[in-house]
């Protein structure tokens, strides 16, 4: 059994619930930013050795997502995005789109 801790709105940090009760439970498909890919509403994280160009790739997408245009040859529905950087300043975050936004109207 799971201890609950209430949050400050009274609601618990979560549900103790067993697999079993979803058993004949209609689940809706799992909507996605990226078919096969990235799942909608959660959080991700892309991590990997230094130097193999994951910010870039990151930003990339959020340009590709909040333009609707294709990212690596698949179809994105235009929306909001939000990317949260943890090694680059604010400075660096800001040039590295206006570079790529430059590359790909050149």
């Amino acid at each position: 059994m799971l201890r609950q801790q209430p949050r400050l709105d009274g609601r618990p940090c979560w549900i103790d619930e067993q697999l079993s009760d979803w058993a004949n439970r209609d689940i809706p498909p799992q909507d996605r930013v990226m078919e096969g890919w990235i799942p909608s509403g959660q959080c991700i994280g892309l991590y990997g050795v230094a130097g193999i160009l994951k910010t870039r790739l990151l930003i990339q997408l959020l340009l590709a997502k909040s333009k609707g245009l294709t990212f690596l040859g698949i179809e994105l529905q235009a929306g909001p995005v939000y990317g949260l950087f943890g090694d680059d300043t604010r400075e660096e975050i800001v040039r590295r789109p206006t570079r790529i936004a430059k590359k790909r109207s050149a």
